[in-house]
C-alpha cells in the first residue's frame, strides 16, 4: 500500500515540505519548553475575562448605540466542540446587520462576525488586542459605506 501512495502522482503535491515541518517543530518545541504563551491563540484563551471586557467597553464606546454583552467564544475555530470560554462581545444596534456583515467580511482585512439577536457581534477574545483599532476603523468604514 505505501509503494502504491508513494507512486501516486499526488504524493508530490501533498506531501509535507521543509518549511511545513520547520514550522510544525517550532510549535512542537514551544509546548515543550512550557511557551505556550507565544501561540496566540494560547494569549487569547488565556486572556482574563475582565481584560476582554475593558476593550469591548473601549471599542464600543466609539459607535452611537453599540452594546457590551457576555458572550462565548469558540475554542480553535470550533476543533473543541461543546466547549467555550466565557468572553465579552461588541454589539452594534440593529442596522441591516446582514448587509454590514457582507461589507466586514469582504473588506481588507476581512472581519469575521456574528448576526446576533438584535445587531452584529464583534467576541473581543477573537480580537488580538493590537488589533483593536484596526477593527473599530473597520467598522467604521463599513457604516459609512452603508
Amino acid at each position: 500500500m505505501v509503494e502504491r501512495l508513494r507512486r501516486n502522482a499526488m504524493a508530490r503535491a501533498l506531501r509535507v515540505d521543509k518549511m511545513q515541518v520547520s514550522a510544525l517543530e517550532s510549535v512542537l518545541a514551544m509546548y515543550a519548553t512550557d511557551r505556550r504563551a507565544e501561540i496566540p491563540v494560547w494569549r487569547m484563551v488565556d486572556a482574563p475575562v475582565s481584560a476582554v471586557r475593558a476593550r469591548a467597553r473601549a471599542v464600543a464606546a466609539e459607535f452611537d448605540g453599540a452594546e457590551v454583552r457576555r458572550s462565548e467564544a469558540a475554542v480553535g475555530g470550533g476543533s473543541l466542540p461543546g466547549h467555550a470560554i466565557p468572553s465579552w462581545a461588541v454589539v452594534l444596534p440593529d442596522r441591516g446587520p446582514e448587509r454590514l456583515a457582507a461589507l466586514l467580511r469582504s473588506g481588507k482585512p476581512p472581519v469575521f462576525c456574528r448576526v446576533d439577536a438584535g445587531g452584529l457581534a464583534f467576541d473581543m477574545r477573537t480580537v488580538r488586542p493590537e488589533d483593536d483599532e484596526r477593527l473599530a476603523r473597520a467598522i467604521r468604514y463599513a457604516l459609512e459605506q452603508e
